[in-house]
């Protein structure tokens, strides 16, 4: 049984009805191990469950417009199991993954798929609303592209998960973020956005709610890693 993203069960319901292209395989080769840096946590038991970050995030400063973060994901044990990971621990580690997100995903790349999101979801009776619906958006997002990740969302990992460890699971972040950058640059901006790439970003939502990527096969394929398309 693999153990699923609480905040993705309605969007992949929705998905799989209008998905009609199979999802394509990542590109991105970046990696990593762990590091330096943290965020404050917050009072969830599990790996997630809606904590919001607090105090300073793993991208300082990159943090409010991202993609200008390139140092580790978080500063725990990075040789330490993910089933071995205390309460706080794997609370820290859901909360600096959605840190790392806000720090190395550039804003504008942010904010554009959030509009693409909504635009898509919309019922938009012509191009002018469509594009419109985008905007509405894309453009308050801009001033705080990091708020687009501010609720940490992610899945207990599995008791029986001792071969995947914090080196691994950051790895697979690290992963993720770059192959997230390249599919939403794959696809027009609000002003070229047209009902034909309605398919396309259901796609990149189903993909990255189940990753095919190597590095994201966490504790034997038991764990789905949070997703960078979930805004």
């Amino acid at each position: 049984m693999r153990y699923r993203l609480n905040g993705l069960v309605s969007t992949l319901a929705l998905a799989s009805a209008m998905a009609t292209a199979a999802c394509a395989n990542f590109n991105g080769d970046v990696t990593g191990t762990g590091g330096t840096a943290s965020s404050t946590g917050g009072n969830s038991s599990a790996l997630g469950g809606g904590v919001s970050t607090g105090g300073q995030s793993a991208g300082g400063n990159g943090a409010a417009t991202g993609g200008s973060y390139n140092g580790p994901v978080t500063n725990l044990d990075s040789t330490k199991a993910l089933n071995a990971l205390t309460s706080a621990e794997a609370t820290q580690l859901c909360n600096d993954t959605y840190t790392y997100f806000a720090a190395a995903i550039p804003g504008a790349t942010t904010c554009k798929w959030k509009g693409l999101y909504f635009a898509t979801q919309s019922s938009a009776p012509d191009q002018a609303q469509l594009t419109a619906n985008c905007k509405n958006q894309e453009t308050p997002c801009q001033s705080n592209p990091a708020a687009v990740y501010a609720t940490p969302s992610c899945s207990t990992p599995p008791s029986d998960c001792a071969g995947t460890t914090v080196a691994q699971y950051s790895t697979c972040v690290k992963d993720l973020c770059a192959a997230f950058i390249q599919d939403v640059a794959t696809i027009p901006d609000c002003d070229g956005f047209t009902k034909d790439y309605w398919t396309p970003v259901w796609n990149i939502l189903t993909k990255y709610a189940n990753p095919p990527t190597p590095s994201c096969n966490l504790c034997a394929g038991g764990l789905l890693p949070p997703s960078p398309a979930q805004p």
